[in-house]
This record gives structure tokens, sequence and C-alpha cells, in this order.
């Protein structure tokens, strides 16, 4: 260290290396209480000051090393400067600015840690800016509401001009969904992808972005029309998969990039079925409290999200998917008392009418049975109706949401019903049927045995229903509305049948023989606004008809 000499920030020296060691007084620095230490030698430039609390002499030695490290050669270049990634976002058919898009900038090194990724979003004249950015090769990629996605490279340096991304804007596709027997598809949410293509005809799913492929989930009116958009320049084709119903492909159609396509009708075939049986894997007896859900492939569900997705209760032990395409489709089976959740694939070969594929799940406890019967508000008995007892394990303070499952049972002609539940316990059982109000029992673990006489009550049904207008008034068809009943803070009740309902013509909906008590009441606007929710209380006797939704740009608002 001989020649390196060490000074306060008033100029006073602190001290000076001296035979491999520094040497020098700490008396007359900076206030008291601080230190600020700069290291010069001359063959070095300058350090920058270093300044710390001097709280104990390790914190001195800190700032010594660290002045000592920020000397650099004498004939080293200063820091590379931080520079900014300039540029503006436009419609690529009219050049008009587009505010309120997202820009990523991202730069991947060979060291994933040191990856580097920034966005920002446009102004009102599609102008953004991304400071602080070292030089080197960037990936930019924008999105915008509307308008197909883009990407391209930047090798940013101090000579590098401002970046003007174009985005194309989707075209509208309207059209008519019909069943294999010619009916209209009503009301039904339908998997529809767009191939930018000139293949006369499509029987299957192609791999993500295939061809120009955009996929999205459409909801169709009371008349089976539908409405999506896609980026379009040319010739394109629109293929459907409705799960249970069937599959098809539209004839050739040509729009260019921005227009609008009118008349992309889709007849749908019945397709290839996949048939479930689940088992308890010592008895061989099916399993009639199990669920199966299926997710339409061949492809991976990573670039399919949910699409296609049907869940469905397996009644006598089996479940049965149709209208499906060839290829290798995702299923999931689950049945309370019966371990975790599996996975599998079952494939579908072209040609092949149907698939049958066994389970069998293995018991991971014992049960209790627990039972009773279920009266009305007479404390008659209610026979022969099938009962949804939705059991609910105990919740634990700070746990958050719980994980309910439904059992379904029919009343036999007493009223009288049996559940087989997890010793674990306690649980909490609540009753629902239609026309029926919900109450509840506790603690079922405590009471194996015990019958209940008090699980359900007749009570006067409820409603719900409004109207889904666009920001400008004009009703919105086809749009899903869920309700979700309330049980227990963050739980709810779900697989009953008045889960959803979809807007007509003029953007009604409604749900009717409701029981009293909490509810979600969500909105799903794909396309036309997001998503949103609201809570409400019905009380016996209560019908609500003016629970009206607005969908506008930004988002939804009540």
């Amino acid at each position: 260290m001989n020649g390196i000499t060490l000074v306060w920030r008033s100029g006073t020296e602190a001290g000076q290396g001296k035979g491999g060691r520094l040497e020098g007084s700490w008396k007359g620095g900076d206030s008291a209480g601080s230190i600020c230490l700069a290291a010069f030698h001359p063959s070095f430039l300058p350090s920058a000051p270093v300044r710390m609390q001097l709280l104990t002499c390790t914190t001195a030695w800190l700032a010594l090393a660290a002045a000592l490290c920020l000397l650099r050669p004498a004939g080293a270049q200063p820091p590379p400067e931080k520079l900014a990634v300039k540029g503006q976002v436009v419609n690529a058919l009219t050049g008009e600015p587009l505010s309120g898009a997202r820009v990523i900038v991202s730069r991947q090194s060979d060291n994933a840690t040191r990856s580097l990724q920034r966005n920002a979003d446009t102004d009102a004249e599609g102008r953004f800016a991304v400071e602080d950015m070292p030089e080197g090769r960037y990936g930019l990629s924008v999105s915008c509401a509307g308008f197909a996605s883009a990407s391209q490279s930047l090798d940013l340096n101090p000579r590098s001009e401002p970046v003007v991304l174009k985005l194309t804007p989707f075209s509208t596709i309207r059209g008519t969904i019909r069943r294999p027997d010619g009916a209209p598809l009503a009301l039904a949410e339908v998997a529809l992808q767009v191939h930018r293509t000139s293949q006369e005809k499509l029987d299957q799913f192609m791999p993500f972005g295939a061809g120009g492929m955009r996929r999205s989930q459409v909801t169709t009116d009371d008349e089976g029309r539908y409405q999506t958009s896609a980026e379009t320049d040319g010739e394109f084709l629109a293929f459907a998969l409705c799960v249970d119903v069937g599959l098809g492909t539209s004839a050739l159609h040509t729009c260019p990039a921005g227009g609008t396509a009118e008349g992309v009708d889709i007849a749908l075939t019945a397709g290839q079925r996949v048939r479930l049986k689940v088992l308890d894997e010592a008895t061989h007896q099916p399993l009639t409290d199990a669920w199966v859900s299926l997710t339409a492939g061949p492809y991976s569900m990573f670039a399919m999200g949910s699409f296609g997705n049907v869940r469905k209760r397996a009644v006598s032990g089996e479940a049965t998917f149709a209208g499906l395409p060839a290829g290798s489709h995702r299923v999931k089976v689950e049945c309370p008392g019966y371990g975790d959740v599996q996975y599998g694939q079952v494939q579908l070969f072209p040609g092949q009418e149907e698939r049958l594929l066994t389970v069998a799940l293995r018991q991971s406890g014992p049960f209790i049975t627990w039972g009773g019967r279920v009266l009305n508000a007479d404390t008659k008995p209610v026979p022969n109706t099938e009962v949804q007892f939705v059991v609910v394990p105990a919740m634990e303070a700070g746990a958050g949401r719980v994980r309910a499952y439904s059992l379904f049972r029919t009343t036999e002609a007493d009223g009288r019903f049996s559940l087989g539940l997890p010793s674990e316990g306690p649980w909490t059982v609540w009753g629902l049927a239609p026309g029926l109000g919900i109450t509840n029992e506790t603690n079922v673990a405590a009471i194996n045995g015990r019958t209940s006489e008090t699980l359900l009550q007749l009570a006067a049904a409820c409603a719900v229903g409004g109207t889904v207008t666009d920001e400008d008034g004009q009703p919105l068809a086809g749009t899903k509305v869920r309700i979700l009943r309330l049980v227990q803070a963050g739980t709810y009740i779900r697989d009953w049948p008045q889960e959803f309902a979809v807007t007509d013509k003029a953007g009604r909906y409604g749900f009717a023989e409701l029981p009293s008590g909490p509810y979600w009441l969500s909105l799903e606007s794909r396309g036309a606004g997001g998503q949103m929710w609201k809570s409400l209380f019905l009380k016996p006797h209560q019908r609500l008809a003016d629970q009206d939704f607005q969908v506008v740009r930004e988002g939804a608002t009540v």
C-alpha cells in the first residue's frame, strides 16, 4: 500500500500507506459520528468519496476498504454511461399513436441472476421511455388491447434513435355455430381458434402460434351467434370446439387486417368420446362421489389455458366426455377420502369413436358414517330428493381459504340420508336442494352415529337478475354471469346447477329458486372489458331484478 494517501472530505490527511500497512490518525475528521474518505495514488485515478456512520472500529476499516476498491488505473475509462430506451407505439395501419400500451424491455445474460427487465406504459402520444439502462442488446415486446402483440430487438448504444413499434389491430369475426343436428348452439361456451392459412380443412387443434392462430373462448347468444377478434390479413379459417357437443371448421373466408368478417358460420360434428370409470382399488366398486375433469388437447395446456375444460360428477362411477378431437387430452380425477388428485393423459386416435379409461383410487383413511333426515319447515320428511351436502373442514385462525367438497345423495322415502366422511374432522356439513334453505351441522366428527333432524328446512325461493350493457348503454348478449353461495369466510358452494347464466339478446340474465343468504355475483366479459364482482345478501322471499353491470373499455363498473 506504499504511496496511498487517505484524506477526509475536508482535505485533511487521514493516513499514509507504509510498509504494507495503513497508518494515521482518525482525529480531526468530519463531524462527530461519521467519516468520509477518499483514496489517492500516483498511478491511479482518485477514488469516489466513501461516507459511513462511524459506529465501531470495524465500520472505519470498511470505509477504508471501500475507498481502496474504488481506485482505478490512471488509464482506465470512466464507467459506462446509463442510457434510455425510448420510442413510440403506433397503429400499423393508420400511424396513430396508441396510449396505454405496455412495453417490456428485457436482456437475458448468460448469468440468469443478472438478467434485466423493465417495463413502461405509453402516454397520450404513444411515447415511452425506460431510463437507466446499460449499453447492450435488448428485446422489446409490446401489447395493447385490441391489437396483436409485437416484438423486436434493439442494440442500445449512445447513438441509438427512438424506436417505432407498430401494432396491427385485430379484425372482428362474427358468425353462427350450429349443433350436429343443425340447431343453433345457444348460450354455450366455445373454444375458438382462428388460423391465417389457406388450408381447406382443419379437424383438430394446431400447435400454439401455427398458421397465425389465435385462441379465444366465446359464449354464444340465444341464437347461436358469436363474436371474436383475431389477427387476419387475407384468408383464414375458424375452428370451434364445445366439449360434449362437437367440433367443426368454417369455410375459407377473407378479411383484411383490422376489418370485419360476417357470416363465419361453423357446423359442428359429433367428434369422439372419452369414457372414464372410477373404482375403489380394494373393492372394485364404483366411486359415486368422484369428480372428473377433462381439458381438451391435444397439445400442452400451458399454451391452451383452461379452454375446453369440463368438470363432471362421476354419476354411478362413470363420466363421459363427447365432441372431442383426436389427440391427447388431460384428465383429472378426485374423490373425497381417496388421497391426492390423480392426473393422466388419454389418447384418441383418428377414426376412434370412443376410448374407455378405468381409474382405481386407494382410500386414504377410515370413514365415519353420519346421517339423518331432511325435513321441511313443517317438520315433514323431504322424500326422494337429490340433496347437495357441502362438507367444509374446520377453519383454523389465519388459514385463509379452505377446500370444501360436495356429496350428492337422494333422500329415501322417509327423508333419510347417509354420508361417509373422513375421520380427521371436525367438519361442518351444509345442505342444499332446489327450493330448500341452507342450514348446517358443526363438529360432525364428534357426533359419529348421531341422527340429525334439522339439516334442511324448506324456505321461500329468492331470485336475482339484471342487465349487462356496454359503455354506450347497449345490451351485451352472450355475457357469462356467475353466482356463488357463500357458506363461510373464504368458502363457497360449487358444482350446483344454478352457478352460471348467460345474457340474452336484450342483455338480461337471471337466477331463480335460490336459497336466502350471502352470495358473490361476478361478470366475465372477454374482449369487452375484463371481469368484476360484487357481494349481496338475499333475504327470504327477496327478488332482486336490478343487479346491473356496465362494461367499459378500461374495466367494468356496477
